[in-house]
């Protein structure tokens, strides 16, 4: 904040002097030329006359006038030289922010249940039950507890418990399920971008910006049937992400009944995917959350992004709108991977008139897809990269998208057959 108020005086002060010279020199380009054209007249009609007063400030003029150009240039060089200090001090402030930050880590200030600083505030992201208490008062029986325990009806946000049979009250206390859990822009099924299944790029649209028709679900329901394969645990894991996504929305996802098309929840082999938006597939569009020893897609966060995709949303990376919040490194990308990073075009990205949302649950982390150890996305704002791709939830962004996509919003904006 301080580096863009000294950044915002410094700018005002060069733009004042710059439009003040701008304005002395068109006067007296204008008073120049002026002068000039009544000489040249009077010169050609041979009724030359006592013009010495004329002459004399035609003189003082184009003195003032060279004058000005000197002083122009005076002011390029002050504004110049402003414009590196503020530059500089820019950088500065923001290096020792980040050193601040850094060290809050390093120290433990800023532990894993304050996150604020580095996370968008938008994040409804239950905090933990605090570790450090050694021991807690009981209301029920007034006996005391060890730190180990955990309260009632609650679970570590991050973990559950490894005995099955201690089963937490309320599934939507936790996070994900045992097993090793899926990176998404880490798969190497074939899907684009790791987890869409269903695109085919062509060279012409690498060059021109994709285009892909984005299907609703009728009357905001998202009728759905879940694969018994799943154990009853997973079954009400699956259906507590899903009203995760729905949460503060017009959207639902229902049990199917006599749907012609509806999403196919299935325990495949082939780790985390869906196809972008109502495919209207007789017989069931295929969202994949597999569920094995190799791979586990049974993560809060991986299955809300997953959804949202059947929902119709598609990486926030390939929006139009990256371009000016985020610098795409080519030369770090895997060959083979560079047209995952193709921007859709935007008469088909139903929220190319909306704000870049770096924080969005639909943003891969900057290392995606890069060379090994290097890094394939800067955002303009280097700070940054220490929380894109982190998100566990939905934002505020992410949930008005849905409401705009669906027409739930008073004012609804997308009117176009791309989305309808």
């Amino acid at each position: 904040m301080a580096a863009a108020g000294f950044n915002g005086i410094i700018k005002f002060g060069i733009k004042q002097a710059i439009d003040q010279w701008e304005s002395n020199f068109t006067d007296y380009r204008v008073r120049v030329g002026s002068i000039g054209r009544v000489l040249a007249h009077k010169v050609v009609l041979s009724t030359l006359v006592v013009i010495d007063k004329e002459i004399d400030l035609f003189v003082y003029i184009v003195e003032i006038f060279l004058n000005e150009c000197l002083n122009f240039n005076n002011v390029k060089a002050d504004a110049c030289k402003m414009s590196r200090l503020a530059r500089d001090s820019s950088l500065s402030i923001h290096f020792f922010c980040f050193l601040i930050l850094t060290a809050f880590h390093i120290s433990g200030c800023l532990n894993s249940n304050d996150k604020s600083l580095l996370r968008n505030s938008s994040s409804t992201e239950k905090p933990k039950p605090d570790e450090n208490a050694n021991v807690v008062d009981n209301p029920k029986n007034n006996t005391t507890v060890d730190d180990n325990a955990k309260p009632d009806g609650n679970e570590d946000e991050d973990q559950i418990s490894s005995d099955e049979n201690a089963e937490p009250e309320n599934i939507d206390d936790i996070e994900y399920l045992p097993g090793n859990i899926v990176k998404l822009h880490e798969q190497e099924f074939g899907f684009h971008d790791g987890d869409i299944a269903g695109v085919v790029y062509t060279g012409e649209e690498y060059i021109t910006g994709f285009k892909y028709v984005t299907r609703k679900w009728p009357d905001h329901k998202i009728p759905y049937i879940i694969d018994p394969s799943y154990s009853d645990k997973e079954r009400r894991f699956i259906e507590s992400s899903m009203r995760t996504v729905e949460k503060d929305t017009c959207i639902k996802f229902v049990n199917r009944t006599n749907e012609p098309y509806f999403l196919r929840v299935t325990n495949t082999k082939k780790g985390c995917y869906s196809y972008i938006g109502n495919q209207q597939t007789i017989g069931g569009q295929i969202l994949s959350l597999e569920s094995s020893a190799e791979r586990s897609c049974m993560d809060r966060k991986v299955i809300s992004h997953v959804l949202l995709h059947a929902v119709g949303f598609w990486h926030e990376h390939n929006r139009v709108g990256r371009r000016k919040k985020l610098f795409i490194k080519y030369q770090s990308v895997r060959p083979e991977k560079i047209v995952y990073f193709q921007v859709l075009d935007p008469e088909y990205d139903p929220f190319h008139y909306l704000r870049y949302d770096q924080n969005s649950i639909m943003h891969y982390p900057p290392h995606a897809w890069g060379k090994p150890e290097q890094s394939t996305m800067q955002p303009s704002n280097f700070l940054a990269s220490t929380w894109i791709g982190k998100t566990r939830y939905l934002t505020n962004d992410d949930r008005y998208k849905i409401k705009q996509l669906y027409g739930c919003l008073k004012y609804p904006k997308i009117t176009s057959q791309q989305a309808a």
